[in-house]
């Protein structure tokens, strides 16, 4: 198997403007005189950094810490409870069909569909717990705070 680049850029006046031209350029050189396939689609942001932060030191840690978990715990809790499972089935030789259902993984997923499983959760903790967690507009991150003596 042959794996292949992924080249970013955006359409600006009707035109591809590519962000990292010039290995772009270095690629596409390595296929001169050759049948190419190209592919154009609108890029995904997959999940921020501040919804990971977010979901990992707000709403895992006061789950976990309310019920006596690890967060590591919850947090699979979670993705079984609110991500559909995926099953993978493989057929052998004899054609017999062995599958596995396997957890989805909260890495792949988008801005807007993290955001969705956030909002599971904590309406799931609102209604079904009695528990509110707060949105991340409800509060501010204390971070590296000095307390001089």
């Amino acid at each position: 198997m042959k794996i292949r680049p992924l080249f970013f850029g955006k359409i600006e006046k009707g035109e591809i403007k590519i962000y990292d031209n010039d290995k772009f350029k270095q690629y596409v050189s390595t296929l001169e005189g050759k049948d190419i396939m190209l592919s154009v689609g609108r890029r995904r942001q997959i999940r921020s950094s501040n919804q990971n932060r977010y979901y990992r030191g707000i709403v895992i840690e006061m789950l976990a810490n309310k019920y006596g978990y690890e967060n590591e715990e919850m947090h699979e809790f979670c993705k079984m409870k609110f991500l559909q499972p995926r099953t993978i089935e493989i057929i052998d030789k004899n054609g017999v069909v062995d599958s596995k259902t396997i957890p989805r993984t909260t890495t792949n997923l988008d801005t807007i569909q993290f955001e969705d499983y956030l909002e599971k959760i904590r309406r799931w903790a609102s209604m079904r717990l009695d528990f509110y967690i707060p949105l991340p507009n409800e509060f501010e991150w204390e971070d590296d705070i000095q307390i001089d003596e």
